[in-house]
């Protein structure tokens, strides 16, 4: 697991919103990102990661999918608002730039 400095270095590396997640495999390659994190998905996906390392172990033959998916958030009015204050005023930048680079 990394977990991003607070200059934000990682985040701004792979995407403009401050609370994304990724998901690095074994073999190092990026297999999962989100600009926000999203637990029951993230838990989906990581159920589907242990699944193919069984697969593996059993040698079966795989091959790599590639999908994308668009999805909404709704934040949570109040809790969203404190996380952002506690961030810091940087943070609520990057969120304002995140929403003008989506046209939210």
């Amino acid at each position: 697991m990394l977990v991003d400095g607070l200059d934000g270095h990682v985040h701004r590396t792979y995407g403009p919103r401050p609370n994304p997640s990724f998901v690095v495999s074994r073999d190092r390659r990026l297999v999962y990102r989100t600009p926000a994190v999203d637990p029951p998905t993230l838990h989906e996906y990581l159920t589907h990661l242990l699944l193919w390392d069984e697969v593996k172990q059993r040698q079966l033959q795989t091959h790599f999918v590639y999908m994308e998916q668009l999805r909404f958030q709704l934040p949570d009015g109040p809790m969203h608002e404190k996380v952002l204050e506690r961030a810091g005023p940087k943070a609520v930048r990057e969120q304002e730039i995140a929403h003008a680079d989506t046209g939210q």
